[in-house]
């Protein structure tokens, strides 16, 4: 009897050694694990954090548009406009010459627009009025007066002072692009919504800058 007892007790402390051993091993892998996993969120923390700060460091600028060209025929008046989207400019020639394998004065010609005065009109109410200076003073014209206007006297004789007023309004109240949107259903023209989408964001700035060459 005492031997079965003797037996029955180390039987017993086996089991019970075996499964601190088992509980021991599971216990140790848990922290294995978790030291793992830990280890591993840190590291991926760390490599993400750096390219996101990296990310921010670099700054998104708008590439300017491609320069333009653009000859604009007003009832048999042709002006023609080189928009320098690069050097933040905007030459003008009131006479141009005629174009040479698709260049005038040396300048790109990409854009045709054929019109008459009435866009004119239409570009005035778009700015508001336009400011024109005469021997008596300097006045405010809507479309409308804009249109008598130039029904009692030739384009010729008042475009450059139309053209500066122009730049006078858009200096002060810019430009969307709505306004190109204007031009085009206003005018025969290959110039396209597509190619002056981004054209409004700069022609504040270009303004300042107008340069008559004739």
């Amino acid at each position: 009897m005492f031997k079965l007892c003797f037996f029955t007790h180390n039987i017993l402390g086996d089991c019970v050694k075996k499964k601190n051993a088992y509980i021991k091993t599971f216990l140790i892998c848990c922290v294995c694990f978790l030291l793992f996993l830990g280890s591993g969120y840190a590291f991926l923390n760390k490599n993400f954090s750096t390219a996101n700060n990296e990310t921010e460091k670099i700054p998104y600028t708008q590439q300017p548009p491609e320069n333009a060209g653009i000859l604009v025929e007003i009832d048999n008046t042709k002006t023609f406009f080189y928009i320098d989207f690069l050097n933040e400019k905007i030459v003008v020639s009131l006479k141009p010459e005629d174009e040479i394998n698709d260049e005038i004065y040396g300048y790109s010609l990409d854009y045709k627009v054929n019109t008459t005065a009435d866009l004119i009109a239409k570009i005035t109410d778009y700015l508001n009025g336009i400011e024109l200076t005469n021997e008596t003073g300097k006045y405010r014209y809507t479309g409308a007066q804009i249109n008598e206007l130039l029904s009692t006297n030739n384009l010729e004789s008042i475009e450059r002072d139309i053209i500066k007023a122009i730049n006078e309004r858009i200096i002060i109240n810019s430009l969307k692009v709505d306004f190109f949107s204007l031009v085009i259903q206003n005018s025969d023209t290959n110039l396209n919504i597509i190619d002056c989408y981004f054209w409004a964001d700069y022609m504040e700035e270009l303004c300042k800058n107008t340069h008559f060459i004739d």
